[in-house]
């Protein structure tokens, strides 16, 4: 026999619609009854699943409940923990959002110690009909730098995943610039064959339960790689430790606290950060200060680092330095107008040149830019162009005993592509009076790894001996050469790094060379 209790239902129904059937919400207070009584839930038939949460005043808990499709036949019991979300205090305790399976029409509770004024929470999102996209333009704002022109990725806007408009945008929103990009996860159900209803679940329990004007992300990604518009774009949400402003939130469906989202969805999640992360104009590895919560944050930072929460997941949140990597290659490789050249280059091929080659791995340039500069960090300026389909070029304009940084870039005339890496030389301080029988060596390539090339145009006289001094003038390698041979390679990979003296002897004549070894 099924035993019931007295409880007062407050039941709001949101009209029945043809993109899916019957969504309505329910709340029932709870106060001063029996544990384990069973309560007839007021919603006929939930589907795809039950939605349900819980609120009470008093202390903080873990409420267990189960349920039935018809009072006799009873599920395990089920923990519900505090929602990591929420704002929770002792006059509003929120438990965390459970699916129960769909058709499910009783529950059981068992409230732990001290909670009080408990108020049973169900929604029923209906099924959805194959979701339909509006066809969203791809967006790129005017924000976005030239070189970085990612463009915004499909998505299912809110008519897509609730088209009978039961579940309103905030009326009333508040705009924000990001600064940072917010990385969440649901910490839900990581199956669903209806994900446009767990969207609509989580945006009831936003609103319903925790009293907010919209769903709290700006954006919402399922295990298939499908994302969903929650607040939208530049919009202030409800997500980061009640420091939202000058953020971006964005939820993972699932509980990653033991399993990492799949490759559709970081996939989305990749395409989505290099999107915003070019519309905004920050880099994806940078770390800034996030004004709102006054702390020093990753540009792509997880819910965790702003407050004490396990969100975005224990087995996700490592991850992170990986998704940063993945925006970063995204923008490389699938954003750019014009692909970038690869693998830079630069040797001394003479007294005073500079060979750079790389790799061409655009169609459409119309030339690469050349820069240089004299730090690693410094000011770089263009000093040269090479055409079309180039992979070399050769710079003049040296000084002999001068390290040079170099990096390229592709153009189409109107756009630009990223960099190349940054590649170093240091010039050979070779002179004419270093000569032996009137010619001059070739010491290269300099800077070194290890391997040093020794080339002169014409056979020299006798043997050359050659010694290898460390900066004090110290002898640490010695051997004779043939003067006849024309090249010869010497290894250095012995030698730590740093400057040396390369002296040479012929007969009468010396000559030397500085050579850095990296």
């Amino acid at each position: 026999m099924i035993r019931t209790i007295t409880t007062t239902v407050l039941l709001l129904l949101f009209c029945t619609l043809n993109a899916f059937a019957q969504p309505a919400r329910a709340t029932i207070n709870v106060s001063g009854q029996q544990a384990n009584a069973s309560i007839r839930i007021p919603l006929a038939n939930p589907q795809p699943f039950l939605a349900f949460s819980a609120v009470w005043k008093g202390q903080e808990g873990t409420l267990n409940a189960r349920f039935s499709p018809d009072g006799e036949r009873w599920g395990d019991w089920v923990a519900l923990g505090m929602d990591g979300h929420a704002e929770q205090s002792s006059e509003k305790y929120i438990s965390e959002l459970h699916f129960a399976p769909a058709g499910s029409q009783w529950v059981e509770v068992q409230p732990a110690i001290g909670m009080e004024n408990l108020v049973l929470h169900f929604f029923n999102p209906g099924r959805t009909d194959e979701l339909e996209r509006t066809g969203y333009p791809p967006a790129v704002t005017e924000r976005s730098p030239v070189y970085c022109p990612c463009d915004q990725p499909d998505f299912e806007g809110r008519e897509d995943w609730c088209p009978d408009g039961t579940c309103p945008p905030d009326a009333t929103p508040v705009g924000t610039n990001p600064t940072h990009l917010i990385i969440h996860h649901a910490a839900g159900t990581n199956s669903s064959n209806d994900w446009a209803a767990v969207v609509r679940a989580i945006w009831d329990f936003h609103t319903g339960v925790n009293g907010w004007d919209d769903v709290g992300y700006n954006w919402l990604i399922d295990p298939n790689g499908v994302l969903y518009e929650g607040r939208g774009d530049d919009r202030l949400g409800a997500h980061f430790c009640g420091t939202n402003g000058a953020t971006m939130g964005v939820c993972m469906l699932g509980d990653y606290t033991s399993i990492t989202p799949t490759a559709a969805a970081r996939g989305t999640l990749a395409h989505l950060m290099a999107w915003k992360s070019c519309d905004i104009g920050v880099d994806p590895l940078g770390t800034a200060f996030h004004s709102n919560s006054g702390l020093q944050l990753m540009r792509i930072s997880g819910h965790r680092d702003g407050c004490a929460t396990a969100c975005p997941g224990d087995a996700f949140y490592p991850q992170l330095p990986d998704v940063r990597n993945d925006v970063v290659d995204f923008i490389a490789n699938q954003c750019a107008a014009i692909a970038p050249p690869q693998n830079l280059t630069a040797q001394m091929t003479a007294d005073t040149a500079v060979l750079l080659e790389w790799v061409d791995e655009s169609d459409n340039e119309t030339a690469f830019l050349v820069e240089r500069s004299n730090s690693f960090f410094g000011t770089y300026v263009q000093i040269g162009e090479a055409p079309a389909n180039a992979t070399t070029y050769e710079d003049f304009d040296i000084e002999i005993g001068t390290g040079y940084y170099y990096q390229v870039r592709a153009t189409t005339g109107t756009d630009t592509s990223l960099y190349t890496n940054k590649a170093f030389v240091f010039t050979n301080v070779v002179s004419t009076d270093n000569l032996l029988q009137g010619q001059t060596v070739k010491v290269f390539p300099n800077p070194t790894s290890g391997a040093l090339q020794l080339q002169w145009s014409t056979p020299l006289d006798g043997q050359v001996m050659l010694r290898v001094l460390d900066s004090r003038g110290v002898p640490v390698q010695s051997q004779q050469l043939p003067g006849h041979q024309l090249q010869h390679q010497l290894d250095l990979g012995a030698l730590p790094s740093g400057l040396y003296m390369v002296e040479l002897i012929n007969e009468s004549e010396q000559a030397i060379y500085r050579v850095f070894r990296k």
